[in-house]
């Protein structure tokens, strides 16, 4: 009788051992990302990748469109970019992303004082496919405040309306 347990304990635990070697030598499965998960993942790859281009190109689109606005009086360009909108277009190799500009800016002879200027809208980054391409950018207005419609002039407007672009 003694032998018969000692025989099943040994029996169990070699048993035991097995399926703790299988456990470890099987791949275990991981959970699905959700749509959602799987987004933001893409645009953190992408804003890793290609993040100094899009910074680089909303601030010298900041001070393009500070140049454009107010040439002699704008100061202190600020700029912000907006990557939870971030779209990629591998086809085109375009980045979207949603940007804020602000700067302080005047008109004396229309007696408006120093305010900040503020304009937001789509910035179009288009990424150069080989090394010795340049890259390109595009701005769309969508928002903007009352001041930097009082600062500016129609004709600004207008080359606004058109998208401003800037290549580097």
């Amino acid at each position: 009788m003694k032998f018969f347990w000692k025989s099943v304990l040994l029996l169990c635990s070699f048993v035991f051992v097995l399926k703790c070697c299988y456990s470890c030598t099987t791949p275990t499965r991981h959970r699905q990302l959700t749509a959602e998960e799987k987004a933001y993942k893409e645009r953190m790859e992408i804003k890793r990748r290609y993040g100094h281009q899009i910074e680089n190109a909303a601030e010298l689109m900041a001070v393009k469109v500070q140049e454009l606005i107010a040439p002699q009086s704008g100061k202190e360009v600020r700029y912000s970019v907006f990557y939870d909108d971030l779209t990629y277009d591998r086809r085109n190799h375009r980045v979207r992303v949603y940007s804020k500009f602000s700067f302080l800016a005047r008109d004396f002879l229309s007696g408006v004082s120093y305010g900040t200027c503020q304009i937001a809208g789509v910035l179009d980054v288009y990424l150069p496919v080989r090394s010795i391409d340049g890259t390109r950018a595009n701005f769309f207005w969508k928002e903007r405040n009352q001041h930097i419609i009082d600062v500016s002039k129609r004709r600004h407007w207008d080359t606004l309306d058109k998208g401003l672009s800037i290549s580097f």
